[in-house]
């Protein structure tokens, strides 16, 4: 049986001395932005962007949303939301990312979900589309419960993502 553990807030002390970690205090983090459909392209750009935020600012945390599916979510809760980078400059680096400090699946949460959308304070609620996006469910029939007398408009953001990226291609961050 090998010694290697699970990465999680409780083993991140123990990481080799040259894997790059949070630079702020995972327990300090609150959420302020709201990620709809946090794929691949997400958690290895985006969500890069917010941890080194975080290091400045604790209120950049990510609300991680899927649609429909729940492996991420499975996937990410016992490692708490934390995953690592492998940075593909001149030499390869590795790095914890922890800056998705809550994962929900719209399909299994609507309520939570809901209720994190329309919560203050909300920084930003984001959505990124790249080549390899398949989802064509509507975020609105997802996400939104029905309720008797009660409406509420978001505006949502969706940028495309894939100028210059080919899929099952390496860029390297400079």
């Amino acid at each position: 049986m090998s010694d290697a553990a699970w990465l999680n807030a409780g083993t991140l002390a123990r990481l080799p001395r040259e894997v790059e970690r949070p630079q702020y205090d995972l327990d300090q983090v609150s959420v302020g932005v709201v990620h709809l459909g946090p794929g691949a392209f997400h958690r290895a750009h985006q969500a890069w962007y917010f941890d080194d935020a975080l290091a400045r600012d604790p209120r950049w945390g990510i609300s991680a949303v899927s649609l429909k599916s729940a492996t991420l979510r499975n996937a990410l809760e016992p490692q708490d939301g934390l995953y690592t980078v492998a940075v593909l400059d001149e030499s390869i680096r590795f790095r914890v990312i922890g800056s998705l400090r809550e994962r929900l699946v719209a399909a299994a949460d609507r309520e939570r979900v809901f209720a994190r959308l329309l919560r203050s304070p909300r920084r930003a609620i984001a959505s990124a589309r790249t080549v390899r996006s398949t989802s064509t469910i509507p975020i609105s029939r997802t996400i939104w419960p029905r309720r008797r007398g009660r409406s509420a408009q978001l505006a949502i953001s969706s940028k495309a993502c894939a100028a210059g990226v080919q899929s099952g291609s390496r860029r390297s961050r400079r």
